[in-house]
This record gives structure tokens, sequence and C-alpha cells, in this order.
């Protein structure tokens, strides 16, 4: 009751204003003989006081409604420029990551180590690691932003990432240090051939590099195809 009054205390001490003056009047001037004037003067008079009461209460009822209206579409627009900043931020992380993909896909088509273990030459089994250890460095860093972007931001098909991670972890834990103990092996003279036990590491290496390979062609493939999915609901 108190909050009604102090939001319409105006509006109730016109009312008794404009009640209590005729009825003032009417005490003082007023008779018997005119009762029919003064009935008359009220009718018109109250139905005047409130039409215009009601006219300010829909006037305030509707200032209300639009004010509440306005502040609803301001808060759907935010929303709306936060989805939006959301989705294109979405965009640029995938659009980096395919970019980057590109660069790890040419390094891998680049790896020969295949011509090393038939060749044996030590001069091809250097520049081989030098390319290994890069795909190594650059793969993890795709990886890395991969897993940034599908398990720290919210998409709704999430890529599964476990494989390439256990595969590129077994292999900088293991076979990065075998390349480091088969370089240390290699004559200095280039001329010199590989023995078989370092082809025979090499082989292995060049399985776990392949498996990486595959690892990264599973997962290039759903990043395309997620970026497609965004694609098209943005211009929907």
């Amino acid at each position: 009751m108190k909050k009604f009054y102090q939001k319409n205390k105006w509006l109730i001490l016109a009312l008794c204003t404009f009640i209590t003056i005729p009825g003032i009047l009417f005490l003082i001037i007023g008779n018997l003989k005119q009762r029919t004037d003064w009935l008359s003067f009220w009718g018109s008079y109250l139905g005047s006081i409130i039409t215009i009461a009601f006219a300010y209460i829909n006037t305030q009822v509707s200032s209300k409604e639009q004010s509440e209206n306005l502040k609803l579409q301001l808060e759907q627009s935010k929303q709306n420029d936060l989805d939006n900043a959301i989705k294109l931020d979405r965009m640029k992380r995938l659009f980096s990551l395919i970019d980057y993909s590109d660069i790890v896909n040419q390094e891998f088509k680049s790896a020969k180590i295949q011509a090393v273990i038939n060749t044996k030459r030590t001069s091809y089994a250097k520049l081989e690691f030098d390319k290994i250890k890069k795909i190594v460095t650059d793969l993890d860093f795709f990886v890395q932003k991969a897993n940034n972007i599908f398990y720290i931001t919210d998409f709704e098909n999430n890529i599964d990432l476990k494989d390439i991670n256990k595969d590129l972890l077994n292999f900088k834990v293991n076979d990065l240090l075998l390349i480091e103990f088969i370089e240390s092996k290699i004559p200095k003279k280039t001329t010199e051939k590989l023995d078989v036990k370092n082809r025979q590491h090499l082989k292995k290496i060049s399985q776990h590099i392949n498996k990486l390979n595959s690892d990264y062609d599973i997962l290039d493939k759903e990043i395309r195809k997620v970026y497609k999915q965004e694609t098209l609901i943005n211009k929907d």
C-alpha cells in the first residue's frame, strides 16, 4: 500500500483536490433548490475526473510496457552481438587451424624416410631427421591449437583428439630419443651407409610417422567438416 501511494501520490492528491473543492463550494453556496443542477454538475465533473484518471493510468501502463519491451530488445540485441562475436571467433580459429594444417600436410608429403631405408645413405638420414623433428614440432603445435578450440570453445560436435594426442606423445617420448641415438651413431663420412640395426630402427620410426600421418589426415578432415558446418550455420 505504501509503495502504491509513493508511486501514485500526485494522482491521489489531484483526485482529492478535484473532489474536495466542488464539495466546499456546494457547502458554501449550494441549496436544496439547486440540488438537480448540482447533481448534474457532479455527474459531468466526476465523469471527467474518471476519464482523466483512466487516461493517466493507461498512459502509465503503456509507458511501463514500452520501457520493458525496449529493455528486452536491448538485452536481446546484446545477446545477439555476443553470439555473433563468439561465432566469428570460432570461424577465425578454425580458419587459422586449417591454414596451419596445410603447412603440416606439406611437411608430411616432403618426408621421405623410406628412401633413407632403401638407399641406406647417411646424408639422406640426417636430412630426413631434420624434417621429422620439424613435423613433430609443427604437428604438436597444430594439435594444441585443435585442443584449445574443441575442448575450450563450445562446439556442438567436438572432435575426438585422443588418438593423435596419444600417438604424438609416444613419438615424442620414444622415437625422438631413438632418432637422437641414431644420429649419434651415424658415421661422420656421408659416403658411408647406415648399419642394419639402425635401418631397423628407422623402419619403426617410419611406421610411427605413418601412424601420425594417418591420425593427422583424420583430424584434418574432421576440422574441415566442422568449418563447413559452421559456415552453413552462420549463413542461415
